[in-house]
């Protein structure tokens, strides 16, 4: 994009992120919460810096809504401390708009990265924005792809029932629906004492976002395991849909 005689590339930018103490816990290692959470501070303002944020495209009666994430983790985040975010525009296909990002300390080493899948969402209909056209300017997509990353979860498993809840005024945001990083928290409180401790061997995390909730939805949190693997479901009661799919894989 040309900021007067200035090109700018996505790619390019770096951003400072706060990684604060409420996203470590007691075993000194990152919450699932908090990679979502730095990542949504980082979109945000590259966004806010491309002028295709929130406030833009929703004048055209858009938003921008994440449907997957997907992080890998390189080197473990164990204290509250700033961390310098890269994200750009990778691939378009379909409706499905591709964002990959990295976070690097300030010595410029790795700690994680990652790919999301994002859509267009329609704000009176509640439905995809589907035409080729857009009503703002995009760049042409930076095909640099960090990890293996994909839309939506296929694969069926049996899923153990474990804590119901509902949907709070504080989880809803400007988009009228549950805000993606609550969603962590709420498979992060379904986790055991174990479970928390072994974060501090993640490898991947993977998120699912297949329907919306709303403040007042009834949901059941599950939790299975495959193999090594440890899947967490939340399933809408009132829509009986489902609302998202956690995966996380661990080293050992």
């Amino acid at each position: 994009m040309w900021f007067g005689d200035v090109e700018k590339f996505e790619r390019d930018c770096l951003f400072k992120v706060r990684s604060g103490i409420t996203n470590i816990n007691e075993h000194h290692v990152m919450k699932p919460q908090g990679y979502q959470e730095a990542f949504a501070s980082l979109v945000e303002a590259d966004l806010c810096e491309f002028k295709i944020d929130f406030p833009d495209v929703f004048k055209h009666g858009l938003g921008w809504v994440i449907i997957s994430f997907n992080v890998e983790v390189v080197k473990p985040i164990n204290k509250a401390m700033w961390i310098y975010g890269s994200t750009w525009f990778s691939q378009k296909r379909g409706p499905y708009y591709r964002r990959d990002f990295l976070f690097q300390d300030e010595n410029g080493e790795l700690l994680f990265h990652g790919t999301t899948y994002n859509i267009l969402l329609n704000i009176e209909t509640r439905k995809i924005f589907r035409q080729v056209e857009l009503p703002f300017y995009l760049d042409p997509p930076h095909p640099e792809f960090r990890v293996d990353g994909s839309p939506a979860f296929r694969e069926k498993f049996d899923y153990e029932d474990i804590m119901k809840g509902t949907v709070c005024g504080s989880d809803i945001d400007m988009l009228g629906h549950m805000n993606n990083t609550r969603y962590g928290a709420f498979a992060y409180d379904i986790m055991t004492a174990e479970e928390r401790k072994r974060l501090e061997k993640l490898r991947r995390m993977e998120l699912y976002f297949e329907g919306e909730m709303k403040e007042g939805d009834e949901y059941m949190m599950q939790k299975t395991y495959n193999n090594d693997d440890l899947l967490i479901r939340c399933k809408n009661l009132s829509k009986d849909t489902k609302s998202f799919d956690m995966i996380l894989k661990f080293n050992d």
